[in-house]
């Protein structure tokens, strides 16, 4: 019977277990792959519980050895099965991939990465003064690639499944949207302090594009006779692709954005200002980019960016107030607020944003203001002179001021339904024959299929109820932003209006 294997202190050793020359242990094993292993550890106690979790694993068809491998390597491997990303996603993850390699944390062995140690590494990085939005890129990288290694069967947890927010606070800067009154100082101050870029903070507060589908426009994406914006494509630009050509943000951003007055006063300003140059650029198979840098080259994002960076501290100054900044984005959020504040509906409103989701129009691009909450039980004068404490029954009040960006209301007795003069979701309704009207007022039938445009001739608004011959007419002049209510039952029809 052969000797049983004893280390220095006269234990017994396992199959497969050795006392090294320098007085640390060893533990040879075979791997899933069918492989020859070996596991060290300073202590024979410290080795036998690597055994324990090895055999556990081995049973369990995690590999173990596979587990050595680093949170960078891990990532990489993520990576390189990654595809389907747009440029600026790339360059983000990218981007990322760096700090990950840069960092201590990236040399881990991801066998080793507990919950706590990833949480740790997110708190570190916080306190080193990385912003949550930051960090929650890294997490978007490593969460997925450790899921890929539990799904490979490398690891038994993924360590980074958890809630950002509830480890590092929300810090990230936020968009505000610009009342009424900053608006119209904004507007004013940059027409005033000069440069060619008064023209697309119109079109951009206005329309709500985003700034490259701004400068992606051509001249065939603008319906001038149907008052509309086609949207098909952004123009962007990165250190690594001076100019290239992308769809817009998601499969919603392809869209028709009709235009007010004033941005198509501006769109034709822009088409009439262009420079003709003597070779048009041509990126990605695009030309004909209506917006140009003085270079006569497409313009991009940054470029108003910086612009608008310039004017921001000029801005504040002169108001006197403290304002938001305001950027391109800004802008936006200031469209999407005052139109959801006109009385469009959520689903037409996440249409003209180009959102793929209804809450992402509502919870992160409408902002209320105290001042545009609409104060139902304050006193309304009607058409006679009289106030009446709510809109009278059988009435819905309405957002109408002579253009409502794009979007006007029409209704009909009981009967209201939207449209636009130019065009929406590809379709024009026609206005009926106008009739007479009381004195200082004219009108147009209103009934079931049809509409008629705002009158802008004085300001007025006159309706016939259904197919009644009786009229109503607002006020002169009618305030912008005001509400109009019109009542079926009522004989004279009374509308109302504040």
């Amino acid at each position: 019977m052969s000797e049983k294997r004893k280390d220095s202190k006269g234990r017994v050793l396992k199959d497969g277990e050795s006392q090294r020359a320098n007085g640390t242990y060893d533990y040879r094993y075979t791997d899933i792959h069918k492989k020859r292993r070996c596991i060290y550890a300073k202590s024979l106690t410290e080795l036998r519980k690597k055994e324990e979790e090895l055999w556990r694993d081995l049973a369990d068809g995690i590999d173990y050895a596979a587990g050595e491998m680093t949170v960078a390597d891990l990532v990489d491997r993520y990576m390189n099965l990654k595809r389907g990303l747009k440029p600026n996603s790339l360059r983000s993850y990218n981007t990322a991939v760096k700090r990950i390699h840069a960092d201590p944390f990236g040399q881990k062995a991801i066998k080793t990465v507990k919950l706590s140690d990833a949480k740790g590494w997110f708190v570190f990085l916080h306190d080193s003064g990385f912003k949550q939005n930051t960090i929650g890129i890294l997490q978007s990288v490593v969460r997925p690639a450790f899921e890929m290694a539990v799904e490979d069967d490398i690891i038994r947890k993924n360590p980074f499944k958890f809630k950002l927010s509830d480890v590092v606070p929300k810090d990230a800067y936020v968009r505000n949207a610009l009342t009424r009154e900053q608006q119209e100082k904004y507007l004013q101050f940059v027409q005033d302090y000069g440069g060619n870029y008064y023209d697309d903070i119109v079109i951009l507060m206005g329309t709500g594009l985003r700034v490259s589908e701004l400068y992606g426009l051509t001249r065939a994406d603008i319906d001038f006779e149907r008052h509309c914006i086609h949207v098909r494509r952004q123009l962007c630009r990165t250190a690594e692709k001076p100019y290239f050509v992308t769809p817009p943000k998601t499969k919603s951003g392809i869209r028709n954005v009709p235009m007010t007055d004033t941005v198509c006063a501006a769109l034709r300003r822009v088409v009439k200002a262009r420079a003709s140059t003597k070779v048009e650029a041509l990126v990605d198979g695009c030309s004909g980019f209506l917006f140009l840098d003085k270079s006569g080259m497409p313009k991009v994002a940054m470029h108003l960016e910086n612009y608008m960076r310039g004017v921001q501290g000029k801005f504040e100054k002169a108001y006197s107030k403290p304002v938001p900044r305001i950027t391109p984005h800004v802008l936006r959020h200031t469209f999407c607020t005052n139109v959801q504040q006109a009385g469009l509906d959520v689903k037409s409103l996440q249409y003209l944003m180009g959102h793929s989701n209804a809450s992402v129009t509502l919870d992160v691009y409408t902002h209320s203001f105290i001042l545009c909450i609409p104060r139902t039980s304050a006193a309304h004068p009607n058409s006679n002179g009289k106030v009446v404490a709510s809109c009278p029954a059988n009435g819905y009040w309405r957002c109408m001021p002579l253009c409502c960006w794009g979007l006007r209301w029409c209704c009909a007795g009981c009967i209201c339904w939207r449209c636009t003069p130019p065009m929406l979701h590809g379709r024009r309704r026609k206005a009926q024959s106008p009739y007479s009207c009381p004195p200082g007022g004219a009108t147009f039938m209103m009934r079931r299929g049809g509409c008629s445009p705002v009158l802008r001739s004085a300001g007025r608004w006159c309706a016939f109820p259904g197919r009644a011959i009786t009229t109503g007419c607002m006020p002169v002049p009618m305030p912008p932003d005001r509400r109009f209510c019109t009542v079926a039952a009522a004989a004279p029809p009374r509308f109302c209006w504040r």
